[in-house]
């Protein structure tokens, strides 16, 4: 009858307003979970973000501080190294130094000695008379009783590494000792 077919029609738009307000209820929950989700990822994104910052500045850390030691350890090791090489400097300054008075001492030794005032027979004081390429002492030693002017024998203080004994004569010498075997020839 036409009575149902309104009260059909009537129940069947009851149900479509609740399937409506249903679907719309759906889709605000729906949409309610979506903005619970993309709240959660992007607290997920951004502690793993800040997670990620926090291993890289840590690895920076980590990083620096081996390039600190590393620095260090090179910088140290560099320093012994010129420290050494400073000590063989200054101990071959210090020889060179030593050395060169030595050499300057025994100059200035042989120069006075070349200086010295002479005694009158063609001698110097401090000089000592020998020929060095005599073969045989005889003739020094005849000369010398001679001359009287004692052992001629002198021991160097200034040079460890100078012989001990007769030290010959040299430069400016040399003509006083020809001479003075001239003459002893001649005598003779």
């Amino acid at each position: 009858s036409k009575e149902e077919q309104e009260k059909v029609i009537e129940k069947a738009g009851f149900v479509v307003e609740e399937t409506d307000k249903r679907i719309a209820e759906y889709m605000a929950l729906a949409d309610s979970q979506a903005v619970v989700v993309r709240r959660l990822c992007e607290l997920v994104y951004n502690k793993t973000k800040d997670s990620m910052i926090e291993e890289a500045q840590q690895q920076m850390v980590l990083a620096r501080q081996e390039w600190e030691q590393h620095t260090e350890i090179k910088e140290r090791s560099m320093k012994q190294e010129l420290q050494k090489l400073l000590d063989v400097v200054n101990k071959k300054d210090y020889l060179i130094s030593h050395e060169t008075s030595v050499v300057e001492e025994i100059t200035s030794t042989n120069e006075s000695e070349r200086s010295g005032a002479s005694n009158g027979n063609g001698l110097f004081e401090g000089q000592n008379f020998y020929d060095s390429d005599s073969q045989s002492s005889g003739f020094n030693e005849q000369l010398h009783k001679e001359l009287n002017i004692g052992s001629c024998v002198t021991k160097s203080d200034t040079n460890e590494n100078e012989m001990k004994g007769i030290r010959t004569t040299k430069g400016k010498n040399i003509s006083a000792e020809n001479r003075l075997r001239q003459e002893f020839n001649s005598e003779i």
